[in-house]
């Protein structure tokens, strides 16, 4: 999730009336899951090996040459690796 998504969704929340969330499980750190949590004000709850991937992963570098090398380990294209970085 992306801030926008985040907003999005506490929106939604908030127009059909549903309380808000007071924290926020991850149950595992793919970035598809997990990236959003660093757009909320609330404890996050995640299991040991979740949050040192988390950290794991926040060390890296995130600009187009550092992902494109590493999707050639992950069997990806450029295209993919693309759609990867616009998503967090």
């Amino acid at each position: 999730m992306d801030p926008a998504q985040v907003e999005t969704f506490l929106k939604e929340l908030k127009e059909n009336d549903l309380p808000m969330p007071s924290y926020v499980i991850l149950t595992h750190h793919h970035w598809d899951h997990s990236f959003g949590a660093a757009y909320l004000d609330i404890p996050v709850i995640a299991t040991d090996r979740a949050r040192d991937s988390l950290i794991e992963l926040s060390q890296l570098e995130w600009d187009d040459e550092s992902l494109y090398q590493k999707s050639q380990g992950w069997n990806r294209d450029k295209i993919q690796c693309g759609c990867y970085k616009e998503s967090i």
